[in-house]
């Protein structure tokens, strides 16, 4: 009996082992079905911003539960190359679009889990990009090349040169700069330089 209750006391005056975080759990839904998914524009709106201003592309890999309707719950990240640069966090924002298509049948998806990477290979256009192709566009060389394809892309870059002016923390003086010094280079020739053709998805 004495050595019961001394056992106790030693057993109390322990500190509690930690909580230990299982591993994640494997996707035992091997080939989804989407019914339902993120659109490019959304893909491109959702790329971090540091990334963007680094003109980095980066991809994420996150795991989620799955809701007899098809939807998403519980998404952690699994991983995100490169790391430290929010490409984890900018996939889970996403998740909400996915929906897949539940098992024929009313099958029961409690406990059902899904790996879903998520690729952000194409990011929004920097200030500088936008810059460069207005230059770009407003040259004659270019002009002469393609008609009333390359004037509607010129318009298209001067709207968004405002808005990625704000973006970016430029003021509307520092862009009238800067827009003066760029106009005044020789024009690119050879066609689109740098993404010019991504203007319509900004």
């Amino acid at each position: 009996m004495l050595a019961a209750v001394l056992m106790t006391l030693v057993l109390a005056a322990q500190p509690e082992t930690p909580a230990v975080a299982g591993p994640l759990q494997a996707s035992n839904i091997q080939r989804p079905y989407w019914v339902r998914k993120p659109y490019p524009a959304a893909v491109r709106a959702a790329h971090p911003k540091a990334a963007v201003a680094a003109g980095v592309t980066g991809r994420a890999v996150i795991s989620c539960g799955v809701t007899v309707e098809g939807r998403l719950s519980n998404c952690m990240v699994v991983s995100e190359t490169p790391e430290g640069m929010g490409f984890g966090e900018a996939a889970l924002g996403l998740a909400a679009q996915y929906r897949m298509k539940p098992p024929e049948g009313g099958a029961d998806l409690t406990g059902a889990n899904v790996w879903v990477p998520v690729s952000f290979s194409n990011p929004p256009m920097s200030l500088n990009e936008v810059i460069t192709c207005y230059q770009a566009l407003s040259t004659g060389v270019l002009g002469q090349s393609n008609g009333l394809g390359i004037m509607r892309y010129r318009d298209i870059s001067k709207r968004l040169l405002e808005p990625k002016a704000r973006e970016a923390g430029v003021s509307p003086a520092d862009l009238k700069t800067r827009l003066a010094e760029v106009m005044k280079r020789p024009p690119n020739d050879g066609g689109f330089p740098v993404r010019c053709g991504d203007l319509d998805y900004e």
